[in-house]
């Protein structure tokens, strides 16, 4: 997953993820910040939150799915 200037189109940076799915993103153009769940075959279900005004992008685990 990549994050692209609004304005120019230009590629700002990618999204440090594993071997997987994202099954959804949420967040608004007005907020600094993303959530986004990421699944795959060898973990369970996260919840990641990402602030978007750093530099490098470091999402941090927000919320564990339970099965």
């Amino acid at each position: 997953m990549y994050l692209y200037d609004l304005t120019s189109g230009e590629r700002r940076a990618e999204f440090p993820l594993e071997v997987g799915s994202i099954a959804g993103i949420s967040g608004r153009k007005e907020d600094t910040e993303i959530f986004y769940y990421f699944t795959s075959f060898l973990t369970p279900g996260k919840i990641y939150r990402c602030d978007m005004t750093q530099e490098t992008l470091n999402p941090t685990v927000s919320i564990v799915s339970a099965v």
